[in-house]
Protein backbone atom coordinates (compact mmCIF):
# COMPACT_ATOMS: atom_id res chain seq x y z
CA UNK A 1 0.00 0.00 0.00
CA UNK A 2 2.85 1.99 0.75
CA UNK A 3 4.00 2.14 -2.60
CA UNK A 4 0.48 3.38 -4.15
CA UNK A 5 0.66 6.05 -1.82
CA UNK A 6 4.38 7.30 -2.61
CA UNK A 7 3.21 7.04 -6.68
CA UNK A 8 -0.07 9.29 -5.65
CA UNK A 9 1.99 11.47 -3.60
CA UNK A 10 3.69 13.03 -6.56
CA UNK A 11 1.11 12.54 -8.94
CA UNK A 12 -2.30 13.88 -6.34
CA UNK A 13 -5.00 12.61 -7.87
CA UNK A 14 -8.01 10.69 -6.48
CA UNK A 15 -7.23 6.56 -6.34
CA UNK A 16 -9.26 3.60 -6.46
CA UNK A 17 -7.24 0.59 -5.75
CA UNK A 18 -8.82 -2.84 -6.99
CA UNK A 19 -8.51 -5.24 -4.50
CA UNK A 20 -11.38 -7.99 -3.25
CA UNK A 21 -8.88 -9.09 -0.55
CA UNK A 22 -11.12 -7.77 2.57
CA UNK A 23 -7.58 -7.40 4.54
CA UNK A 24 -9.17 -6.11 8.33
CA UNK A 25 -5.79 -3.56 8.54
CA UNK A 26 -7.05 -2.24 5.20
CA UNK A 27 -10.59 -2.10 4.87
CA UNK A 28 -13.84 -2.42 7.75
CA UNK A 29 -15.80 -5.22 7.20
CA UNK A 30 -19.70 -5.94 7.46
CA UNK A 31 -20.90 -9.55 7.20
CA UNK A 32 -17.40 -10.70 6.71
CA UNK A 33 -17.70 -8.68 3.40
CA UNK A 34 -15.63 -5.63 2.38
CA UNK A 35 -17.21 -2.38 3.67
CA UNK A 36 -15.12 0.49 3.10
CA UNK A 37 -11.52 1.50 4.03
CA UNK A 38 -9.97 1.90 6.97
CA UNK A 39 -10.15 5.81 8.45
CA UNK A 40 -6.49 5.72 8.80
CA UNK A 41 -5.53 5.24 5.19
CA UNK A 42 -8.07 7.85 3.74
CA UNK A 43 -7.00 10.34 6.01
CA UNK A 44 -3.30 9.41 5.18
CA UNK A 45 -3.74 9.33 1.44
CA UNK A 46 -5.68 12.65 1.52
CA UNK A 47 -2.36 14.07 3.55
CA UNK A 48 -0.59 12.85 1.02
CA UNK A 49 -2.52 13.61 -2.02
CA UNK A 50 -3.57 17.42 -0.78
CA UNK A 51 -6.75 15.96 0.06
CA UNK A 52 -7.89 13.14 -3.17
CA UNK A 53 -10.26 10.50 -2.14
CA UNK A 54 -9.28 7.49 -1.77
CA UNK A 55 -11.03 3.89 -1.91
CA UNK A 56 -10.99 0.43 -1.58
CA UNK A 57 -13.11 -1.73 -4.56
CA UNK A 58 -13.50 -4.86 -5.95
CA UNK A 59 -13.39 -5.30 -9.64
CA UNK A 60 -16.88 -6.81 -9.90
CA UNK A 61 -17.76 -3.92 -8.21
CA UNK A 62 -16.19 -1.43 -10.59
CA UNK A 63 -17.47 -2.92 -13.70
CA UNK A 64 -21.07 -2.36 -11.70
CA UNK A 65 -20.53 1.09 -11.87
CA UNK A 66 -19.16 0.97 -15.52
CA UNK A 67 -22.07 -0.62 -16.56
CA UNK A 68 -20.84 -3.78 -17.73
CA UNK A 69 -23.38 -6.55 -18.63
CA UNK A 70 -24.71 -8.55 -15.43
CA UNK A 71 -23.60 -11.73 -16.59
CA UNK A 72 -19.82 -10.36 -16.87
CA UNK A 73 -20.16 -8.84 -13.43
CA UNK A 74 -21.69 -11.73 -11.78
CA UNK A 75 -18.53 -13.69 -13.27
CA UNK A 76 -15.90 -11.48 -12.46
CA UNK A 77 -17.68 -11.63 -8.83
CA UNK A 78 -17.76 -15.51 -8.98
CA UNK A 79 -13.86 -15.23 -9.61
CA UNK A 80 -13.47 -13.51 -7.06
CA UNK A 81 -14.51 -15.58 -4.54
CA UNK A 82 -13.12 -18.78 -5.75
CA UNK A 83 -11.06 -20.11 -2.47
CA UNK A 84 -9.08 -23.57 -3.85
CA UNK A 85 -8.43 -26.17 -1.10
CA UNK A 86 -4.95 -25.93 -2.21
CA UNK A 87 -2.48 -24.46 -4.66
CA UNK A 88 -1.79 -28.17 -5.44
CA UNK A 89 -5.16 -29.03 -6.86
CA UNK A 90 -4.39 -25.80 -9.42
CA UNK A 91 -1.38 -27.34 -10.40
CA UNK A 92 -2.52 -30.86 -10.80
CA UNK A 93 -5.52 -29.68 -13.12
CA UNK A 94 -8.09 -31.11 -10.18
CA UNK A 95 -10.47 -28.47 -10.13
CA UNK A 96 -13.13 -27.17 -12.84
CA UNK A 97 -12.33 -24.00 -14.45
CA UNK A 98 -15.91 -21.48 -14.74
CA UNK A 99 -16.45 -23.15 -18.34
CA UNK A 100 -16.05 -26.47 -17.24
CA UNK A 101 -18.47 -25.81 -14.42
CA UNK A 102 -21.24 -23.90 -16.47
CA UNK A 103 -20.68 -26.46 -19.17
CA UNK A 104 -21.33 -29.27 -17.13
CA UNK A 105 -24.13 -27.42 -15.66
CA UNK A 106 -25.77 -26.84 -18.88
CA UNK A 107 -25.52 -30.82 -20.29
CA UNK A 108 -27.42 -31.76 -16.84
CA UNK A 109 -30.10 -29.03 -17.55
CA UNK A 110 -30.34 -30.50 -21.36
CA UNK A 111 -30.02 -33.74 -20.84
CA UNK A 112 -33.49 -33.85 -18.23
CA UNK A 113 -35.33 -30.76 -19.81
CA UNK A 114 -36.37 -28.89 -22.98
CA UNK A 115 -38.46 -26.45 -24.63
CA UNK A 116 -42.33 -27.02 -24.90
CA UNK A 117 -42.14 -26.58 -28.87
CA UNK A 118 -40.06 -30.18 -29.40
CA UNK A 119 -42.03 -32.96 -28.17
CA UNK A 120 -45.32 -31.63 -26.69
CA UNK A 121 -48.73 -31.50 -28.29
CA UNK A 122 -50.36 -27.95 -28.48
CA UNK A 123 -53.83 -27.59 -28.11
CA UNK A 124 -55.01 -24.70 -30.22
CA UNK A 125 -58.34 -23.66 -28.39
CA UNK A 126 -56.67 -23.86 -25.01
CA UNK A 127 -54.05 -21.82 -26.35
CA UNK A 128 -50.96 -24.06 -24.40
CA UNK A 129 -48.59 -26.95 -24.18
CA UNK A 130 -49.91 -30.03 -22.44
CA UNK A 131 -46.70 -31.56 -20.99
CA UNK A 132 -47.15 -34.87 -21.04
CA UNK A 133 -43.16 -35.45 -19.59
CA UNK A 134 -43.94 -33.29 -16.52
CA UNK A 135 -43.81 -29.74 -16.07
CA UNK A 136 -43.64 -26.94 -16.65
CA UNK A 137 -40.56 -26.35 -14.72
CA UNK A 138 -39.07 -23.52 -14.26
CA UNK A 139 -35.24 -23.11 -15.39
CA UNK A 140 -33.81 -21.37 -12.09
CA UNK A 141 -36.10 -23.57 -9.73
CA UNK A 142 -34.77 -27.06 -11.18
CA UNK A 143 -31.25 -25.63 -11.23
CA UNK A 144 -30.83 -24.49 -7.63
CA UNK A 145 -32.64 -27.51 -6.52
CA UNK A 146 -29.90 -29.63 -8.08
CA UNK A 147 -26.46 -27.17 -7.68
CA UNK A 148 -28.00 -24.93 -4.85
CA UNK A 149 -25.95 -26.79 -1.97
CA UNK A 150 -22.86 -27.30 -4.76
CA UNK A 151 -21.91 -24.56 -6.56
CA UNK A 152 -21.84 -20.58 -5.85
CA UNK A 153 -25.40 -18.19 -6.50
CA UNK A 154 -23.21 -16.44 -9.06
CA UNK A 155 -22.20 -19.38 -11.29
CA UNK A 156 -25.78 -20.95 -11.31
CA UNK A 157 -27.37 -17.15 -12.16
CA UNK A 158 -24.54 -16.94 -14.83
CA UNK A 159 -25.87 -20.07 -16.38
CA UNK A 160 -29.16 -18.93 -16.10
CA UNK A 161 -28.77 -15.98 -17.76
CA UNK A 162 -26.44 -17.84 -21.01
CA UNK A 163 -29.80 -20.98 -21.49
CA UNK A 164 -32.18 -17.72 -21.57
CA UNK A 165 -30.14 -15.78 -23.81
CA UNK A 166 -30.53 -18.80 -26.34
CA UNK A 167 -33.81 -19.92 -25.43
CA UNK A 168 -35.43 -16.72 -24.14
CA UNK A 169 -37.36 -16.63 -20.40
CA UNK A 170 -39.95 -19.93 -21.29
CA UNK A 171 -41.26 -22.57 -19.27
CA UNK A 172 -39.74 -26.47 -19.48
CA UNK A 173 -41.18 -29.64 -20.52
CA UNK A 174 -39.06 -32.72 -19.18
CA UNK A 175 -37.25 -34.90 -21.88
CA UNK A 176 -39.36 -37.57 -22.71
CA UNK A 177 -37.72 -40.77 -20.73
CA UNK A 178 -40.22 -43.63 -22.33
CA UNK A 179 -41.73 -44.82 -25.78
CA UNK A 180 -45.16 -43.87 -25.10
CA UNK A 181 -46.97 -42.53 -22.31
CA UNK A 182 -49.65 -43.64 -20.36
CA UNK A 183 -53.05 -42.47 -19.42
CA UNK A 184 -56.20 -43.75 -17.36
CA UNK A 185 -59.36 -43.66 -19.53
CA UNK A 186 -63.18 -43.42 -17.54
CA UNK A 187 -66.10 -44.88 -19.70
CA UNK A 188 -69.59 -45.17 -19.69
CA UNK A 189 -70.92 -47.72 -20.77
CA UNK A 190 -74.63 -46.59 -19.04
CA UNK A 191 -75.25 -43.75 -21.84
CA UNK A 192 -74.21 -46.20 -24.82
CA UNK A 193 -76.81 -49.08 -22.89
CA UNK A 194 -78.98 -46.91 -23.07
CA UNK A 195 -79.22 -45.98 -26.62
CA UNK A 196 -79.14 -49.84 -27.68
CA UNK A 197 -75.40 -49.69 -28.53
CA UNK A 198 -74.37 -52.60 -25.66
CA UNK A 199 -70.90 -53.24 -25.02
CA UNK A 200 -69.90 -49.83 -26.21
CA UNK A 201 -68.81 -46.89 -24.27
CA UNK A 202 -68.17 -42.64 -24.66
CA UNK A 203 -65.08 -41.59 -22.78
CA UNK A 204 -65.28 -39.50 -19.75
CA UNK A 205 -62.09 -38.77 -18.40
CA UNK A 206 -58.86 -39.09 -19.90
CA UNK A 207 -55.76 -38.24 -17.93
CA UNK A 208 -52.16 -39.08 -18.12
CA UNK A 209 -49.63 -40.19 -15.32
CA UNK A 210 -49.26 -36.46 -14.53
CA UNK A 211 -52.49 -35.40 -14.20
CA UNK A 212 -52.86 -33.56 -17.28
CA UNK A 213 -56.90 -33.82 -18.62
CA UNK A 214 -56.27 -35.21 -22.23
CA UNK A 215 -60.24 -35.36 -23.33
CA UNK A 216 -60.05 -32.55 -25.82
CA UNK A 217 -57.83 -34.68 -27.53
CA UNK A 218 -60.55 -37.47 -28.63
CA UNK A 219 -64.11 -36.75 -29.47
CA UNK A 220 -66.39 -37.42 -26.21
CA UNK A 221 -69.25 -38.48 -28.41
CA UNK A 222 -67.41 -41.34 -30.20
CA UNK A 223 -69.09 -44.45 -29.06
CA UNK A 224 -65.78 -47.13 -28.43
CA UNK A 225 -65.65 -50.79 -28.28
CA UNK A 226 -62.41 -51.50 -26.66
CA UNK A 227 -59.46 -49.58 -25.42
CA UNK A 228 -57.39 -50.17 -28.21
CA UNK A 229 -59.91 -47.75 -30.15
CA UNK A 230 -59.32 -45.16 -27.78
CA UNK A 231 -55.54 -45.33 -27.50
CA UNK A 232 -55.52 -45.27 -31.58
CA UNK A 233 -57.56 -42.22 -31.44
CA UNK A 234 -55.05 -40.28 -29.30
CA UNK A 235 -51.79 -41.61 -30.72
CA UNK A 236 -53.11 -39.91 -34.07
CA UNK A 237 -54.26 -36.85 -32.18
CA UNK A 238 -51.21 -36.38 -29.88
CA UNK A 239 -48.99 -37.60 -32.59
CA UNK A 240 -47.23 -40.03 -29.64
CA UNK A 241 -47.18 -43.29 -28.97
CA UNK A 242 -49.92 -44.05 -26.04
CA UNK A 243 -50.59 -46.73 -23.38
CA UNK A 244 -53.05 -47.35 -20.85
CA UNK A 245 -55.90 -48.65 -18.96
CA UNK A 246 -59.44 -48.64 -18.64
CA UNK A 247 -60.71 -47.44 -14.83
Amino acid sequence: MALYFGVRKKHKKDLVFISSDGKPDWQYNIDKKPFQARYELIDEYRTVSDGKSFHIAPLSHLLEVLEASEGTVQRVEWLEHIKPVNKAHLLTGNTYSLDEKLENMKSWFFANYEPPENNLPYESREGGYFYIWGGPYELQEVLFDEFGQSESENLINICIEQIEEEHGDIEWSGVPRNESIWVTVHPDYETCNDIGASGMFQVIGLEDENGNDLSSHIDSGQHYSSLRDVLKDLSLNLGINVDGELV
